[in-house]
């Protein structure tokens, strides 16, 4: 019916799209979508002005693009936009950098691949972003002008056996064809579940830190072994691990990431 009809007519225009186009053909709104994020946001993801959302995402792109492993913790207010801002950040650095890995990390597998899923989607999308009217109404989006899959080239590979999943994705490459051997754009990981040996250039961490493993308890003491021995070993060198959230209390996630921090002169 009505359904399959419109996913038959999404398919066709997913075909339609162009391949990945290379930065010195972008549309001069591409172009500027690369380096001014504030108006990426605004033109392809609908968003409105958030001053710190911007400040952070820039933080996130300069300590990624440095030679040393970095480690980043952003402690937000509830309701501010943490889960926004990452999203926002990691569909940016894809599209500045279709070779980039990055690992999604939360507190559960299928928060992780909720999350996950919705990057994919977004970058899959074959036509503008269109927010609740209600939303718009309240300003608190905006309508977005632009496609991400028609302005820089579609992001789903056209080949049908390409890794395309709600957990782990591929993006096309800029190099047609060039994605067999590659490690997946984008993986979802639950800090309760095993790794699998997957290393990422930026590895975000959402939602992992909660009232119960914050304070002293066998959770608190699993969270915290997790997070030193596989959370960010899972950063390459030059890499960047950032973790957001709510501050809960001393004995927190975030104090025992902050708790290594050096204030040597060295």
């Amino acid at each position: 019916g009505g359904v399959q009809a419109r996913a038959m007519r999404i398919l066709d225009v997913a075909s339609e799209l162009p391949p990945a186009i290379p930065k010195d053909r972008l549309c001069p709104e591409a172009q500027r979508g690369l380096q001014d994020f504030d108006f990426f946001r605004s033109y392809y993801l609908g968003r409105v002005p958030s001053p710190w959302q911007v400040e952070a995402a820039y933080k996130i792109v300069q300590y990624l693009e440095s030679e040393e492993k970095e480690f980043l913790v952003l402690n937000v207010a509830p309701g501010a936009g943490k889960s926004t801002l990452f999203h926002d950040v990691a569909v940016w650095c894809i599209v500045r950098n279709r070779a980039i890995r990055v690992l999604y990390g939360s507190i559960s597998q299928n928060l992780a691949k909720m999350y996950s899923r919705r990057i994919r989607d977004t970058l899959e999308r074959p036509t503008a972003l269109e927010p609740d009217p209600e939303l718009v109404k309240k300003g608190l989006a905006v309508n977005a002008k632009g496609c991400l899959s028609i302005d820089y080239g579609r992001f789903k590979p056209a080949s049908q056996t390409a890794l395309w999943r709600a957990d782990e994705f591929i993006v096309e490459q800029e190099i047609t064809g060039n994605t067999d051997n590659k490690e997946p754009t984008v993986r979802a990981y639950g800090i309760d579940a095993e790794f699998i040996g997957h290393r990422a250039d930026l590895c975000l961490f959402d939602d992992v830190a909660s009232p119960e493993n914050a304070r002293e308890s066998t959770a608190r003491d699993k969270l915290l072994e997790r997070w030193d021995s596989m959370a960010e070993a899972r950063v390459d060198p030059g890499g960047l691990l950032a973790v957001i959230g709510q501050k809960l209390g001393p004995g927190d996630l975030y104090a025992h990431c902050l708790s290594k921090v050096s204030y040597d002169d060295d």
